[in-house]
């Protein structure tokens, strides 16, 4: 479930980078940067409602403009 606060990324992407919900359109997420990730089916984002963590390595990491 999308909700304002939580952290959100594209599942299965590769390098893909943890971004915040800032607001929610239509079902997708708006994150604090300014990207809009479109939740087209069921389970195509992650969402994790706390901070993901990302100090190991080959983990993906959080967004600069985000965190």
């Amino acid at each position: 479930m999308l909700e304002i606060g939580s952290w959100v990324r594209r599942d299965g992407a590769y390098r893909s980078k943890w971004h915040l919900i800032e607001s929610t359109i239509a079902g997708d997420a708006v994150t604090h940067c300014g990207r809009r990730l479109r939740n087209e089916t069921a389970g195509s984002l992650e969402v994790s409602k706390v901070e993901p963590l990302t100090r190991a390595i080959g983990q993906p990491q959080l967004c600069k403009r985000c965190s």
